[in-house]
């Protein structure tokens, strides 16, 4: 007697298949609760959330998404956006508008490690609007095995990002 013949392969349409890898995407991408995020207490009805992979390897090319949503009923001005990238993760490129620091981070007597920030500044961010920031960065191959992920995303008014953070413009006049 003969086994029934499997038609599963003929019934699975391209189509079909391509559904599937998108409900994956979706299913296991998901908004990365070990973010820490802080907001100023001066915008209590801007909402952000920041989705990345939670773990990586050595090698991995990652992406982030920060959604700032402006859930109130007036205009926020003059607000920035601090986000200090992982120092195992060497920054390759984000949306328009953001400025790019290596701030030296002293760990000891003996030396310093690099650790990347991002800064966007915005002059208002209308009632019932979302600003989407992103960025790409490629994980440093001397990393031993996979370890978490995690990225700080600030949210603090603009003169105060301007205090902290050395005005420098790359394309300018300077030594």
């Amino acid at each position: 007697m003969k086994a029934p013949k499997n038609n599963f392969k003929s019934k699975l349409s391209v189509p079909v298949l391509f559904l599937v890898i998108i409900f994956c995407i979706i299913v296991f991408t998901k908004k990365n609760e070990a973010a820490i995020i802080s907001t100023h207490r001066n915008y209590p009805n801007l909402k952000t959330t920041a989705r990345h992979p939670e773990t990586v390897r050595a090698g991995e090319i990652i992406s982030c998404t920060i959604e700032l949503r402006n859930e109130g009923t007036e205009t926020l001005r003059d607000i920035s956006c601090v986000v200090k990238l992982p120092a195992e993760i060497d920054f390759m490129i984000a949306t328009d508008g953001y400025i790019y620091y290596d701030i030296a981070d002293w760990i000891d007597r003996e030396g310093f490690i690099f650790i990347p920030m991002l800064l966007w500044n915005f002059s208002e961010i209308s009632s019932m609007t979302t600003k989407e920031l992103s960025f790409i960065g490629k994980v440093r191959t001397n990393l031993q095995s996979r370890t978490k992920n995690q990225i700080e995303v600030y949210i603090m008014p603009k003169d105060w990002a301007n205090k902290r953070f050395p005005v420098y413009y790359p394309y300018g006049d300077h030594d």
